[in-house]
């Protein structure tokens, strides 16, 4: 099974003519289509495409705070680090908000280093609206530091969101035309404000020939807005995508609860 990069490609060359994409990507005409998708990869697919999702979103994740490890907490600043493994192996883009959640009665999982002077810290008889005046700022990689808190309780639900996948694998196999679609009108977007302007100066120069390619790229004039749409139903996609991901994270540190 293609992975979705790979579907991406093979749908871009159903849709785009070979002899566009190799002016476009290996700047000169009737060059071989070899290498352009290579190249396309990595300066649309990846710089662009991936780059901007991440930039704009990332992934969602809930990460019960049992999981994390407590490396300093003192005058309601705290520091703590999520381990790598819930996050899938990905840096932290932005932690949205601190929730309570719910344990069952009388269980409480100590996960990742909550021992000692760190639970004494914990209280569950906290309110549900403790977090609201909360901040938190992203230290490092997987290190977010909590301030104006005093305490968390055990059973709390960091909500944050990671870079995606660098290779979009995550996506389940029924998204793969939605993401290839988005990379194909993105690829239109770059070529018809990168590359046009380089078609009809080579028509100018005597390569007559390339006027179909022009009238190709000129119906490409609304890629750009076309891709913004795309790209913002497409994000909706991506925080549904990985539910099963977090649940099954959530049920780690709290216990066999469904979310």
């Amino acid at each position: 099974m293609a992975s979705p990069i790979e579907f991406a490609k093979n749908h871009i060359l159903n849709e785009i003519d070979d002899e566009v994409l190799a002016f476009s990507f290996n700047a000169g005409y009737n060059n071989e289509i070899i290498g352009t998708m290579s190249i396309l990869e990595n300066k649309i697919i990846r710089n662009i495409v991936i780059r901007e999702l991440n930039m704009l979103d990332g992934e969602e994740k809930r990460i019960p705070f049992t999981a994390c490890r407590v490396l300093f907490h003192g005058n309601d600043n705290m520091l703590i680090e999520i381990p790598p493994i819930t996050l899938n192996n990905r840096p932290i883009i932005t932690v949205d908000s601190i929730t309570s959640g719910i344990l069952p009665q009388g269980r409480i999982n100590k996960v990742g280093g909550l021992t000692g002077v760190a639970m004494n810290m914990l209280n569950t008889n906290s309110p549900t609206d403790m977090y609201s005046n909360c901040k938190t700022e992203v230290i490092n990689n997987n290190i977010v530091k909590i301030s104006d808190v005093s305490y968390v309780e055990p059973n709390a639900i960091i909500n944050l969101r990671v870079q995606s996948n660098p290779n979009m694998s995550n996506l389940p196999l029924t998204t793969h035309i939605d993401f290839a679609e988005l990379c194909l009108l993105a690829t239109q977007k770059w070529i018809y404000a990168k590359k046009r302007k380089d078609i009809n100066i080579a028509i100018l120069k005597g390569g007559a020939e390339l006027s179909i390619l022009k009238e190709i790229v000129d119906e490409w004039n609304d890629a750009k807005e076309l891709y913004k749409e795309k790209r913002t139903k497409f994000i909706a996609i991506m925080n549904m995508s990985d539910k099963l991901f977090m649940n099954d994270q959530i049920k780690i540190g709290l216990g066999n609860l469904t979310y």
